[in-house]
């Protein structure tokens, strides 16, 4: 499944890091920073949080990752449209 995240640009963890336009100027950035890296790291230990990051929820709303209906479980998705579960016993 394909998900539409988004940061906001002025987000405190941009600060250090040098922006440049994307193939489509205007509508994406591509951020990066040159950094001494340890020689086992492959992968920034930079992050931001889950609650900063929002994401293009089901109806069409942005929401906090954390509050998203679309990262939600199937289980809560589901019950949050009134199904419940049912355990039926086999061979039983």
């Amino acid at each position: 499944m394909h998900v539409l995240q988004r940061v906001r640009e002025d987000h405190p963890f941009f600060q250090n890091y040098h922006r440049v336009d994307d193939d489509k100027a205007g509508s994406a950035w591509l951020y990066w920073r040159k950094a001494l890296r340890e020689p086992e790291q492959s992968w920034s230990r930079d992050g931001i949080e889950r609650r900063d990051i929002e994401v293009l929820d089901l109806d069409g709303r942005w929401r906090a990752m954390p509050d998203s209906m679309l990262m939600a479980s199937t289980h809560s998705r589901l019950t949050a449209k009134g199904f419940q579960p049912h355990y039926y016993m086999v061979n039983g």
